[in-house]
């Protein structure tokens, strides 16, 4: 269930420092049991970082559909459920050595890390319910 955003609260988050988005990211997903990727024909986008390639995630379908253009032109918003993520995306990305590309703004900067980091922090706030 895609919580309700206003324009005044998707600009403050999307310019929030690296950190801050990155546990906005990280308490919306939990909360709201939904990560949001960007979705091509031929499969998820990806983005290259200091050479390793990264799969960007937001928490909102708002924030991915920002960067359905250029070189992501034709791609959609598209949901991962969280069981989904933590069950099959993130070990999946561990084997494939692919990171995540946390919640990047419109230029492109975010916390990119493994996905163990990612785990670890939604586990965390898990376990404040």
């Amino acid at each position: 269930m895609t919580y309700e955003l206003n324009l005044k609260q998707f600009e403050a988050v999307l310019w929030l420092p690296d950190v801050k988005r990155f546990d906005h990211f990280i308490s919306r997903i939990v909360d709201y049991e939904e990560i949001w990727s960007l979705k091509t024909k031929s499969g998820w986008v990806t983005v290259e970082s200091e050479g390793r390639q990264c799969i960007p995630f937001w928490p909102h379908p708002q924030y991915a559909e920002l960067f359905a253009k250029g070189n992501w032109i034709g791609s959609t918003a598209e949901v991962i459920t969280l069981d989904d993520f933590i069950d099959k995306w993130l070990p999946g990305m561990k084997k494939d050595r692919v990171f995540a590309a946390v919640f990047p703004n419109l230029e492109m900067q975010g916390i990119v890390c493994e996905s163990k980091r990612v785990l670890v922090a939604v586990n965390k706030e898990n376990e404040q319910y």
